[in-house]
């Protein structure tokens, strides 16, 4: 069996197609006509607003999960609303349009728990 190498330059290629086929997909989903523009999601444009669109918020322990928020560096799992969207892909477009380089590395978080109203690790 032969062994593919990609170039980073495939690679890149690669990632620009599945986002913009990604987008095409999200671009679907939005309803049609202006009594639907309240139901929009906005998608967020930067990094600093798809972290602050991440929900933390909780009333019990089983509120909260663990999920992959991601990062620059790639995963990243964090205690979030079990509700909270993430989207790693948007994420990974956002880097490469912000130039950005995360801190690797992420903890190992074993459970949430509710901690004054916000997920955090148990």
């Amino acid at each position: 069996m032969a062994h593919i190498v990609r170039t980073p330059a495939e690679l890149a290629e690669g990632m620009r197609i599945a986002i913009l086929l990604l987008g095409i997909v999200l671009a679907a989903c939005v309803p049609a006509g202006p009594e639907a523009a309240n139901d929009r999601i906005q998608i967020p444009r930067t990094l600093a607003e798809y972290q602050q669109g991440i929900d933390y918020s909780c009333s019990r322990d089983a509120d909260c999960a663990i999920k992959d928020v991601h990062n620059c560096c790639g995963y990243y799992p964090r205690c979030v609303n079990r509700d909270s969207e993430v989207n790693p892909a948007l994420v990974n477009k956002l880097c490469e349009k912000e130039s950005s380089v995360g801190v690797c590395g992420f903890p190992a978080i074993s459970g949430c728990a509710c901690v004054s109203g916000r997920c955090a690790p148990a």
